[in-house]
């Protein structure tokens, strides 16, 4: 990009320009109304990387030319370095509250943006005031025209308790005065109350204005007139006065002014469903009349303002597809009432309901009826969901956090008929607005643990959702029980059948399974609720559910047969199980909800046998997976499977599907999901194989490693899987993409794999043939066993930086042995371990002349008094030798120093965090000291070459360069003299600290080239620039 701003206009690229309050309503319009017009935007949040600003991201040009940078009004410096190199800011920030603290807030923020726009060199400001400072003021005239002339009393805002008025009144005027001082352009815009969809996720001041009057939270509106203009109206504003330059001072944005009352009447007249506030508070006298307002000098620029309706219209649409509105539909029956009052979540809701008067197992009437499915989110909801969708019902799904749950919107038939609603079975108001104007409740949502806490909470949730269901005028409720409610009975004859008038023994379940009484009291509690308030109920009792999941999470079920299959678990009970296709279970809610006298309890069992005839059909199944194969109780007679009724679904049409059929399907569902590795057969001989120089496939790999053939290498690695542990960190994701790139089949672990910082993965090359994520915890031993099955290699990375962090050392040592134990036992031959060169310098009775190498080791006691990650790093390298040892792992360590280059994620990870500070003069000064420095392509390079030489064991030091802080400072300001880099020592006094002497031979020795740190350093910075995690500031 150009450094002459103003000739940009000219040369057809737009210039940059910073918006501040990026992420929020208006904030959010600015950006993509600049993106849309071709402006490079630096948009200021303070928090870049917090998810409610990922909206941003998403925006049409925002991957070329938007950038997202901390900053905060109150940080002059952040201002300057985010207005850096910028012609332009709108200053839009500013919180909508009555804070005590919102007028010095207002008004010192505004201060420190003029200012700093003026430091920067910047030559335009577009600051968004507010009607409220042109309103207010009890001596107007109701006759007189309001125009930009207008100002609101200061005194009497504030005696009125309107300090909101009070910040943007007395913010404009500091605006005003600071910009002549400084000789800046400066256009304000004036927006009224503003209305229209959102673009952020979370409802705004405005929006929840119009929810609370649309769903009857507010039980009055006040005898009172208001201004209203749409988002994007204003958002347009701000360029059209940006744009033209000869534009200055206040510019009213108004787009009609009227009573509440028509604002209402407006509403209900286009969405006459929903239960609008109907009622004045002040009854008894006249109508206030709407004031004459001007909005001319915007017309005059061109502005054509968008009508009320159609921003009302688009506004509710908007907040009924994010969550925040119920989707009620009006019930085409002139018997339509309104019913009793009740309280969503965050906004309390008042609604109509239907007259329940249609059948349900009437066709043509399921297009009409609106259906609610609670737990939507879960394995057995999200397949209600789907079987519902498919029979054309217009469902609700509620969900804790409805943003998790993005494989609903993905259904046949979601996009026109499904909504998601947040509702917790332990808060009954949100259960009543989730319920609103439904026919029927489908109640799924049930944790599966055995939390003491567990049983009251299903009680008391199964409750709330019976009662909310009776008060919001639903007819018919289907409950998800259990066959934990059924079969846990110690006196049951062994001979007898297992049906629905079998119930287990509540004394017995609370002594050994806490889910099992949790399920078996929650039944009887939805049916003495439903008897009490005479709503239809009918019980689904699903027994071990299999088959694939639609939800990106494995759930207990599944995960059940993933560690059979795995080899997780060493052994298999002397126990019968039942078991049931997930699919069944969906059509069974269906089933019995659609027939009108099906009442009571539905067995839903496919099939009963024991558990080693489930694991025998396992292994004909994929013979490839080492499938438990020992019993625990190989001395006692096998258990013997009991007999059962399935008659009563039967009955219904329901036909259930093969037990083989559900383990295939859900096998092959978790394998392109990447929860389970596709595991050929030869792999499976290879991986497991107790010899490995036997195997053809090791001996051939093994091979082209000795003759180091870089043509057989790569035919041979496609067919090897690795796992990489702490995928999404910052070396973690350049050793994925280096392994990709090698042509390694990678499965990569994370906390999250749905979480969008990890999405950077996902874009790597290769990544959609040859990438799976997983999630684990190295604190998790089984869990690390799923995902290190049929792996040849592990390559463990992941460790938290931090020495604030409680778990650092539970997780660096303990997590290291759990790594190094799972490895073994699923079969890995190879493991590649990072640790830190804070497990060799780390010593005060080293030498200063001596070389520091592989032999150093830091010393455990100085570290733990002076460094715990340095102590943590070096016990975990400690155990994971000793564990390699005692499990015959080959074990490779790679040691790097600080990190330094381009980052692959998108937080700033703490090296990075390093050079920004000194660029950005975050620090005030360096230190007299020395360090070393890497390049992280190098040290992914390094991971996977001392992973392909059979022959490498043992420490690789993984040094780049080592010198003085104040020569790397001397080569950032040789690189970006633009920036104000620290240039002051903080020990002054004393000799400069010499570099010690190094060795990197042993990686050099395998073919590795280290990159020069000059070069890292540049294109560390370049990467911090496109990220916006840095400003561009132009020489």
């Amino acid at each position: 990009m150009s450094s002459n701003f103003e000739a940009n206009n000219n040369n057809g690229e737009k210039q940059l320009v910073c918006v501040t309050g990026a992420g929020g309503f208006i904030g959010s319009w600015v950006v993509k109304e600049l993106l849309i017009r071709g402006y490079h935007v630096r948009g200021t949040a303070r928090d870049p990387a917090d998810s409610k600003n990922a909206h941003l991201l998403e925006l049409e040009g925002a991957d070329q030319r938007l950038s997202l940078c901390r900053a905060d009004v109150l940080d002059a410096a952040s201002l300057r370095a985010a207005f850096s190199g910028c012609h332009g800011v709108f200053h839009v920030a500013s919180p909508v509250s009555n804070d005590p603290d919102l007028v010095p807030v207002a008004v010192e923020g505004t201060r420190n943006v003029i200012n700093a726009a003026a430091d920067m060199g910047v030559r335009r400001v577009v600051f968004t005031s507010s009607y409220g400072a042109v309103h207010m003021n009890p001596s107007r005239s109701p006759d007189a025209v309001l125009d930009e002339t207008c100002w609101s009393d200061y005194e009497f805002c504030k005696q009125t308790d309107n300090l909101y008025c009070c910040a943007k009144m007395m913010a404009e005027m500091t605006a005003t005065e600071e910009a002549a001082k400084r000789g800046l352009e400066l256009a304000v815009v004036v927006p009224s109350m503003t209305m229209g969809p959102m673009l952020q996720q979370t409802l705004n001041f405005s929006s929840n204005h119009v929810a609370r009057y649309l769903m009857g939270t507010k039980k009055s509106y006040p005898n009172a007139v208001a201004a209203y203009v749409d988002v994007r109206d204003v958002a347009r504003a701000h360029v059209l006065l940006y744009e033209r330059p000869e534009a200055r001072g206040r510019y009213l944005c108004i787009g009609t002014v009227l009573h509440r009352a028509e604002l209402l009447r407006m509403l209900r007249e286009l969405f006459p469903q929903y239960p609008a506030t109907a009622k004045c508070e002040d009854d008894g006298k006249p109508m206030a009349k709407p004031y004459k307002f001007s909005n001319q000098r915007l017309k005059d620029l061109g502005l054509e303002f968008t009508p009320l309706r159609k921003s009302l219209h688009e506004a509710v649409l908007c907040m009924q597809q994010k969550g925040h509105l119920p989707l009620i539909y009006p019930v085409p029956k002139p018997t339509q009432q309104l019913i009793k009052l009740f309280n969503m979540s965050c906004n309390s809701t008042e609604v109509a309901a239907n007259d329940g008067s249609s059948n349900g197992g009437e066709k043509q009437q399921q297009q009409e009826q609106v259906v609610c499915v609670t737990g939507a989110g879960g394995f057995i909801g999200s397949w209600v969901v789907k079987e519902l969708l498919l029979r054309g019902y217009r469902v609700r799904g509620t969900a804790r956090d409805p943003s998790k749950n993005a494989h609903l919107l993905a259904l046949e038939g979601a996009d026109e008929r499904l909504t998601l609603c947040r509702a917790d079975v332990l808060d009954f108001a949100s259960l009543r607005a989730a319920f609103a104007g439904c026919h029927g409740v489908f109640h799924v949502a049930s944790p599966v643990s055995n939390d003491p806490n567990l049983v009251p909470t299903a009680v008391e949730g199964t409750r709330n959702v019976m009662n909310a269901a009776a008060d919001m005028g639903v007819l018919r409720v289907v409950f998800t029980s259990s066959y934990g409610a059924v079969h846990m009975n110690p006196n049951r004859s062994p001979d007898a059948v297992l049906d629905e008038s079998c119930w287990s023994d509540p004394e017995f379940c609370r002594q050994t399974d806490v889910y099992c009484y949790a399920k078996t009291m929650a039944e009887k509690a939805a049916e003495e609720e439903a008897a009490k308030r005479g709503v239809q109920l009918s019980v689904v009792l699903p027994c071990v559910t299999v088959g694939p999941i639609l939800q990106p999470a494995i759930n207990t079920s599944i995960n059940h047969v993933v560690r059979y299959l795995t080899g997780a678990a060493p052994t298999y009970p002397n126990a019968v199980a039942a078991y049931v296709d997930v699919r069944d279970v969906a059509r069974a809610h269906v089933l019995v909800y659609e027939r009108h006298d099906a009442r009571g309890r539905y067995l839903c069992i496919g099939a009963v046998l024991h558990r080693a005839h489930l694991l025998q059909m396992l292994k004909e199944l994929f013979p490839q997976y080492p499938v438990t194969s020992k019993c625990e109780d190989e001395g006692n007679q096998m258990v013997k499977p009991y007999k059962f009724s399935n008659q009563r679904l039967r009955d219904l049409g329901l036909e259930f599907t093969p037990l083989r059929k559900s383990l295939h399907e859900a096998i092959e569902c978790l394998q392109r999901k990447g929860h389970l590795p596709v595991v050929t057969v030869a792999q499976q001989r290879a991986c497991f194989s107790a010899s490995p120089s036997s195997s053809p496939y090791m001996s051939s790999i093994s091979k082209a490693n000795d003759n180091n053939g870089d043509q057989k290498r790569q035919q041979q690695q496609p067919q090897q899987l690795v796992c990489v542990t702490g995928a999404g960190g910052f070396i973690g994701s350049w050793v994925v993409r280096e392994l990709l790139l090698r042509g390694y089949r990678v499965r990569a672990t994370v906390r999250d794999p749905a979480d969008r910082k990890n999405a950077h993965l996902l874009a790597l090359e290769g990544a959609d043939e040859r990438l799976s994520l997983r999630r684990a915890d190295v604190l998790d031993f089984d869990g690390l066993l799923a995902v290190f099955a049929g792996c040849h290699g592990v390559f463990h990375v992941a460790c938290p930086l931090s020495n604030r962090d409680p778990e650092l050392m539970a997780v660096a040592v303990e997590g290291t042995r759990n790594v190094m134990k799972a490895a073994a036992d699923m079969g890995v031959r190879r493991v590649v371990f990072t640790s830190s060169y804070g497990a060799v310098h780390m010593n005060p009775n080293r030498s200063p002349d001596a070389v520091l190498d592989e032999t150093c080791w830091s010393d455990p006691e100085f570290c733990r008094q002076k460094d715990m990650y340095c102590y943590a790093k070096t016990m975990a390298e400690m155990a994971a030798t000793e564990e390699a040892a005692k499990r015959g792992l080959e074990l490779a360590v790679v040691v790097p120093s600080m990190t330094m280059g381009p980052m692959l994620q998108r937080a700033l990870n703490l090296s990075s965090t390093h050079v920004a500070n000194y660029l950005t003069g975050a620090k005030k000064s360096y230190p007299n000291a020395v360090a070393a420095y890497v390049d992280v392509r190098d040290v992914a390079r390094a991971h996977a070459l001392v992973y392909e030489r059979h022959d490498a064991r043992g420490r690789y030091l993984c040094i780049g360069a080592v010198l003085h802080r104040a020569q790397l400072l001397q080569m950032l300001m040789d690189l970006f003299p633009q920036y104000t880099i620290a240039a002051k020592c903080d020990d002054k006094g004393k000799p400069m600290v010499k570099p010690y002497e190094f060795s990197n031979q042993r990686l050099k020795d395998l073919g590795l080239e280290f990159t020069p740190l000059r070069k890292s350093l540049y294109d560390a910075v370049m990467c911090m620039q496109r990220n916006g995690h840095l400003p561009v500031v132009l020489p």
